[in-house]
């Protein structure tokens, strides 16, 4: 018995691992739009999905989906629709232009292959970011949330309630572009787009104290609002439910996923380099370079961009090593940002690896005194957080929902000499 509970097991986590790789990465960026995603299953796997299809540079077809039910037999059917969407528009990207389309195609694979085992509730976005136009169709789906990142107002994206049922319902359902949904956005503009299992987040075991709506929005305004001083977009949906743990909704009824969607934040004259790596040495070498002849062509200061280079490749290589396993390694990313300014350059690292419990060890107030006893102690190992903390003047480490997100403050231009 315990033999074949430990096989259900394995399996089990050999299932999550491959629903996982099947997945969009959870976070991207562009040089016309960026990404973040928050996604956790009810079970070990889950019916909720979401499909990135990139068109070029500036357009992509995004695909939000929530199977019926729980558990496996939802968990197999969103993986044979991944299948099917990543054949979707291979042969025919304009189709993409049109979600009705897209939404009717969905219907008939559902009816065909999967009719009277499960629905799927759906919403079809397409989205260009150079002409700032949406176009999406909801079948049955939570609609989406827009806010503006420098107020935190709620835009009226679908006023008239547009949409239609769910796919899979009923064979030859028709989906028109008269249910479509089309909105011209700002350059400011923000979508959040979440399956119900976020709104049915209670704070009892039965699910009988579920969240309010309002609730989300008003929290996802103020995420969002902040957002855009303490440059922490990325971090958004998984700030969110965070926050709503802390609220006292700690007991999930269904699969949950939320996802940030926005263009990038340019400020006039700013200079910033962002990137997101694989989890692996190999890939950490070559953004640590990256990032390094960003800091060079920025403050020509050779000492600085090698400086910088160093505490990146300690740090991503600690968090590689030592905050992610071997399973975890294959389909995960980190993500980096540098914003240079006149007197220090600010790097924010997002990982999604263990929880550091040994919070102080990044706020190490000795660091030269600790590599002198390394030094002495002729040890090969250790100096990672000391070469950190001798670079950074000043370092901190928050945990949102599963993602850690590091900030380090390097000293540049004037304030780097007088540091020296």
């Amino acid at each position: 018995l315990t033999f074949l509970k430990k096989k259900i097991e394995r399996n089990w986590f050999l299932a999550s691992l491959l629903q996982q790789a099947m997945l969009p990465p959870w976070v991207y960026f562009g040089s016309s739009y960026e990404f973040s995603c928050f996604y956790r299953p009810f079970t070990r796997v889950s019916g909720d999905l979401f499909e990135w299809l990139p068109l070029d540079e500036d357009r992509a077809l995004f695909i939000f989906g929530d199977v019926s039910g729980h558990g496996t037999h939802s968990a197999l059917a969103m993986t044979a629709v991944q299948s099917f969407l990543k054949q979707l528009i291979s042969s025919d990207k304009e189709k993409a232009r049109h979600p009705s389309r897209i939404a009717a195609e969905i219907n008939d694979f559902f009816t065909a292959q999967l009719h009277n085992i499960v629905y799927m509730c759906a919403l079809v976005a397409y989205m260009d970011f150079k002409e700032n136009y949406l176009c999406y169709h909801n079948a049955g789906y939570m609609d989406l949330i827009c806010l503006d990142a420098r107020t935190g107002q709620q835009a009226e994206v679908n006023p008239e309630n547009r949409g239609s049922i769910p796919l899979g319902i009923m064979t030859g359902t028709v989906y028109g572009s008269d249910n479509d949904v089309e909105y011209h956005f700002s350059d400011t503009s923000v979508f959040l787009f979440f399956s119900d299992g976020l709104t049915d987040l209670s704070r009892d075991r039965e699910g009988e104290s579920s969240m309010d709506m309002d609730i989300l929005k008003q929290l996802a305004s103020i995420l969002v609002r902040e957002s855009q001083q303490e440059e922490k977009s990325i971090a958004i949906p998984f700030r969110c439910f965070h926050t709503l743990e802390q609220f006292g909704y700690l007991h999930p009824q269904d699969d949950l996923s939320l996802m940030l969607i926005r263009k990038p934040l340019r400020l006039a004259g700013e200079d910033v380099f962002t990137c997101r790596i694989s989890a692996d040495k190999n890939a950490v070498d070559r953004v640590s370079k990256k990032a390094s002849d960003f800091v060079m062509r920025h403050y020509d200061d050779e000492i600085l961009s090698v400086d910088v280079e160093l505490l990146l490749s300690e740090y991503l290589v600690n968090v590689v090593h030592h905050g992610l396993n071997e399973y975890e390694k294959l389909n995960e990313y980190l993500a980096v940002k540098l914003r240079a300014y006149d007197d220090e350059l600010k790097i924010t690292v997002w990982d999604r690896g263990r929880e550091w419990h040994e919070a102080e060890s990044l706020q190490l107030r000795e660091p030269d005194e600790l590599l002198d006893n390394l030094n002495e102690q002729l040890a090969s190992s250790g100096r990672g957080l000391p070469i950190i903390a001798k670079i950074a003047s000043r370092m901190s480490r928050q945990r949102y929902g599963g993602l850690n997100e590091s900030v380090f403050i390097v000293p540049a231009g004037n304030s780097r000499e007088c540091r020296l």
